[in-house]
């Protein structure tokens, strides 16, 4: 006998006709389920392993974008079991070190807000909904290595097993093994005892030194770490990497695998999301048969933004780190608002949309293109981090073109 199962809203999704892409996501963090339920939802056949034994995550809050709430409308009763997650209201108060309030900035704007939620509880609410797609996560599955065809990209498994699929989806993080088949290499930066390593721990004591001339709240907060133990997660900072997509095109990068953020930046949730809608929607558009082109022309719709917004949270850093009373007093409207309003002006799937052709034809044919998606009035050029660092240790601010408010 057959028990009916209770209709979840994920079972009244409105799915696009079967496109036959068969996907491979590796990494089930927010980007690579944002990707897969996303996927689903445009037509492909899709699976998704993680190398962790069950779901996990840390951290405590993070800034959902606009873009990104404004697609999850596409899922029935998702953005609802989100907002049970969220931070009301919503608004970030600004203080100096010293506990001096430099008043309350919100999250966006009312049309077009921010929304900050438990990191833990929006994970959660993705794993759920996939699982009420029918999609089911293998856990302690572990990539050690990405391979590719003409016809199929292909992952090696820790234990010798190989999957293949018509694209794979690297959304493993900044220590995706896709680096060597899409670089040939991967330069760590050297940052003496750095770790990529949730479990790299260390006493909570070691950062009271760095808050001797705080407030002394902020001190009192940090004695009462729990077991005054708290994880050491070294910022890892990397230069923008153009090129997110495997020589034969089978393999493609989203999320931090392509592109790393600083916490300044409130964007790299968003951002790894955004790469999720883009890039099944170009899928969509391309079919089975131009898979290679799909994925190029993602990562041609999407790195100019990305890079604006890793800049974004570099040039907030400096501001951050460097202003003195005074000057941030005189830019208290630029440091409440760091986000811009270019970030908030967008839709990945409508983009993908617009655009794909018009892409398509400039890397087939060498047609003019350009981006549309980043900030208004700026001219992109490749950056380095190294500029930023001896900009600030010479005390000059980077100055760019263009409207970043």
């Amino acid at each position: 006998m057959t028990v009916p199962q209770p209709k979840t809203a994920a079972s009244t999704m409105q799915r696009k006709p079967p496109t036959g892409i068969s996907v491979l996501v590796v990494g089930s963090g927010l980007g690579g389920l944002t990707f897969i339920i996303e996927a689903y939802r445009q037509g492909h056949d899709v699976q998704i392993i993680e190398k962790r034994p069950k779901l996990e995550d840390f951290g405590e809050a993070m800034i959902i974008q606009a873009p990104i709430h404004k697609d999850f409308k596409a899922w029935p009763g998702f953005l609802e079991k989100v907002l049970r997650h969220t931070v009301q209201p919503s608004e970030i108060h600004v203080f100096q070190h010293n506990g001096k309030s430099l008043g309350n900035f919100p999250l966006g704007t009312p049309e077009l807000p921010s929304l900050a939620v438990n990191r833990l509880g929006m994970h959660i609410e993705l794993a759920q909904y996939a699982k009420d797609l029918g999609i089911e996560t293998q856990y302690s599955t572990h990539a050690a290595e990405y391979m590719e065809t003409d016809d199929a990209g292909v992952v090696v498994l820790s234990d010798g097993r190989k999957l293949t699929a018509d694209v794979v989806v690297a959304a493993d993080g900044v220590g995706s093994r896709s680096w060597k088949l899409i670089l040939d290499k991967f330069e760590k930066p050297d940052i003496g005892h750095a770790k990529e390593d949730w479990w790299w721990t260390t006493s909570a004591d070691d950062a009271l030194p760095f808050v001797e001339t705080w407030s002394p709240f902020v001190k009192e907060i940090i004695k009462f770490t729990p077991g005054n133990s708290c994880i050491d997660w070294q910022l890892m900072w990397r230069n923008p990497q153009p090129k997110w997509v495997s020589p034969k095109g089978r393999v493609v990068q989203i999320g931090d695998s392509a592109h790393t953020f600083l916490p300044s930046s409130a964007s790299g949730a968003s951002m790894a999301m955004e790469d999720g809608f883009s890039l099944a929607a170009c899928l969509q558009m391309a079919g089975k048969q131009e898979i290679p082109l799909a994925n190029r022309v993602h990562n041609k719709l999407r790195f100019e933004r990305v890079a604006c917004a890793q800049k974004m949270g570099f040039k907030n850093r400096q501001k951050f780190h460097t202003s003195d009373s005074a000057s941030t007093e005189e830019n208290l409207e630029s440091i409440g608002n760091f986000t811009g309003q270019w970030l908030l002006r967008h839709d990945p799937v409508g983009y993908a949309y617009d655009n794909f052709q018009a892409c398509a034809d400039h890397l087939l044919w060498g047609t003019e293109f350009k981006n549309t998606n980043l900030v208004p009035g700026h001219t992109f050029k490749q950056w380095t981090v190294t500029e930023f660092l001896e900009a600030q240790e010479q005390g000059r601010v980077i100055e760019e073109y263009g409207d970043w408010s």
